[in-house]
């Protein structure tokens, strides 16, 4: 037996958790213990000759847990097992390899060094080490690589929060155990007293049999406390498949059956896994240093809770595959608008062709599979061939607010399709709520410009009414309990302000343009503070990024400005969405140029949304691209009529 902690045999490692639980202080207030189960699927537990593990699912909460990390440059497959034990830890999504699980007892000798674990570890980190206990010695290493991560990544969260509350911290098992264990300065202490209760982290390897074995004992054992069983990441099978969501079980008192509820999804049966340090220290009663980027799990009673959750995690499953059609998709967005309004110069682009657009922008808001992704886009196909001699733009028009209904009832409504569709957010990519999402908006803000448009000539009396949709609209978009989209409210006023403004006639100058951006900002405060005020579980990712702003400073201005201008920067140059979006701005400057009159209002205010959405979302790339697709057919429209005059 080497120095750092080894993956014990399934007999060494019942022992070895057994004699932690009789040798925990019967004064403990709390006690707690975390099975780790690595690489295994809800699938893998409700099959497995499990007795034990069965009891505790049918009478805890269960969900499935996202488990993204962080990733390291050499990476390239996947994420690591470690990354995963260290998010759990962190609270934040961390990265690590094998080093983040090289720790040694501090008395054992470092090979090929000659000098013992506390030496070495005292030397890199300069610090000195407890006398006993277990140490990283290459935890300086793992510090450098997560602060290269563009955001504020505290390894070790959760076992700082948990000693400063008197909380014993103990790790068993495999390796990740420790990973999971370890503090801020990569050291997993001995048994301190624990006058705040035990924690005790278990890596039982992905043998669910064996460590059921010894669960039932460990139940009764900790009859008071509190058991969490979770898979941190999923196997190498189901990663490659898309199936990355993994199961997770709470056990224990004020614990009813049923499903567990994260603020941080708003989905009961789906978590993350930055949530399980704020969960943990929310059950002993510690405060994280660290803002996490999780939230404390609530517990909702439910029935057939097991089958509601393997039913979020299919869905998942699908709505990951349908979403590879996307690029395919995107450069066909961008390919048709470059070639119809070339075509629409030329007097040969047929009626029909300025629906298709459309067309496939609302097959993707409805789709939640590659199968319904195919059954829309085959249904608007014959649609669209079929209404093509009862006048195609008026059939365009159609279509582009059904892409506006749609979405403003789905905000109404509790964002349903974007919890599973296409154009909403993925459980497997990124389960935090957030509302809308860019890939929607872009969308929404283009729909509504071609439906003003088309109502503004018809209704010619009804402006205000008109008005009074659009700020609908924008109030939706920035609510924290609908929407939620910060950037829209900078993109949607700009935009419809824009449109507005110059339907009506009138004449841009630069007092407008500093009134409309005090007004935004105005609102955009107003909403910040509207939103941070409300409950951790009520508050949007907006409400969240606010406290970390003011509690972050000025170092966490810099991280979020830079990460998000780094994924703009890949997304402008170096992916699919920059077809469209070069494309189709190519095509819109061009009819700028050859058309003129009251067509230019809906050109000049889709240009303002077009630049809104790229400086103020990270994913500008994509809204933008859509927001100009969904405009485009009108804009051929009114080039073409104006040519027929």
């Amino acid at each position: 037996m080497r120095g750092s902690p080894p993956r014990l045999r399934p007999w060494g490692s019942r022992i070895f958790l057994l004699a932690l639980l009789l040798l925990a202080p019967p004064c403990a207030a709390k006690t707690l213990v975390v099975l780790l189960l690595p690489g295994t699927s809800l699938a893998d537990w409700r099959r497995a000759d499990a007795p034990a593990l069965h009891e505790i699912i049918a009478t805890g909460a269960v969900a499935v847990m996202n488990t993204r990390t962080a990733r390291l440059p050499s990476d390239r497959v996947r994420e690591t097992p470690e990354s995963a034990a260290l998010t759990l830890g962190a609270g934040a999504r961390a990265a690590g390899g094998s080093e983040a699980t090289d720790f040694r007892r501090t008395d054992a000798v470092v090979p090929g060094v000659g000098v013992t674990a506390w030496a070495l570890y005292a030397r890199r980190m300069g610090l000195r080490p407890p006398p006993a206990g277990q140490v990283n010695v290459q935890w300086p290493r793992l510090l450098r690589e997560n602060a290269a991560q563009g955001y504020d990544i505290h390894l070790g969260n959760l076992a700082e929060a948990l000693r400063r509350a008197g909380v014993s911290v103990r790790a068993a098992g495999g390796p990740l155990a420790w990973a999971v264990a370890a503090d801020g300065q990569g050291v997993v202490a001995p048994n301190s007293g624990g006058a705040g209760g035990e924690c005790i982290v278990w890596d039982a390897g992905g043998d669910v049999a064996a460590a059921d074995r010894v669960l039932g004992r460990v139940l009764a054992r900790i009859a008071d406390g509190r058991l969490i069983v979770l898979s941190p990441d999923a196997g190498d099978a189901p990663y490659a498949h898309g199936d990355r969501l993994c199961p997770i079980v709470v056990w224990g008192p004020g614990v009813p059956p049923g499903l567990i509820y994260s603020p941080a999804t708003r989905r009961a049966g789906l978590v993350t896994n930055t949530d399980f340090a704020p969960s943990v220290a929310d059950y002993f009663g510690a405060s994280l240093p660290v803002m996490a980027f999780g939230r404390p799990w609530e517990y909702r009673p439910a029935p057939e809770a097991v089958d509601r959750a393997a039913g979020i995690e299919a869905g998942a499953v699908r709505q990951w595959h349908g979403k590879l059609a996307l690029p395919a998709l995107a450069v066909f967005l961008g390919v048709w608008m470059v070639g119809g309004t070339l075509l629409a110069a030329w007097g040969r682009l047929p009626g029909w062709a300025v629906a298709v657009p459309a067309g496939v922008i609302l097959a993707l808001i409805l789709s939640v599979s590659q199968e319904t992704l195919a059954l829309w886009l085959g249904a608007f196909a014959l649609l669209i061939f079929a209404a093509a001699r009862q006048g195609a733009a008026d059939l365009a028009l159609g279509l582009t607010a059904a892409i506006a209904v749609a979405l403003v009832g789905d905000m109404l409504l509790g964002d349903p399709l974007m919890r599973s569709g296409l154009l909403g957010y993925s459980a497997i990519e990124g389960a935090r709520y957030y509302g809308i999402g860019n890939e929607a908006m872009g969308p929404l803000v283009g729909a509504c410009l071609v439906v003003a448009d088309g109502l503004w000539l018809r209704f010619p009396n009804r402006h205000p009414l008109l008005w009074g949709g659009l700020l609908l609209v924008t109030a939706l978009l920035g609510s924290p309990l609908a929407g939620a989209k910060a950037g829209g409210l900078i993109v949607a006023p700009a935009a419809f302000g824009s449109y507005t403004w110059l339907r009506s006639g009138r004449r841009w100058d630069w007092r407008i343009g500093a009134l409309m951006l005090a007004g935004m900002a105005a609102l955009l405060a107003g909403v910040a503070v509207l939103d941070s005020r409300m409950g951790t579980g009520n508050q949007s990712h907006f409400g969240q990024a606010v406290g970390r702003l003011l509690s972050g400073g000025a170092g966490e201005w810099r991280d979020i400005i830079g990460r998000k201008l780094a994924v703009e920067g890949r997304l402008l140059y170096h992916s699919a969405w920059a077809v469209p979006l070069w494309g189709g701005l190519a095509c819109l400057l061009g009819q700028a140029r050859r058309h003129g009159g009251l067509g230019q209002a809906l050109l000049r205010s889709a240009l303002v949304a077009v630049i809104a959405c790229l400086a103020v979302n990270d994913a500008g790339t994509v809204a933008a691209s859509l927001c100009l697709a969904a405009v485009w057919g009108r804009w051929i429209t009114w080039g073409q009529r104006k040519a027929a005059a």
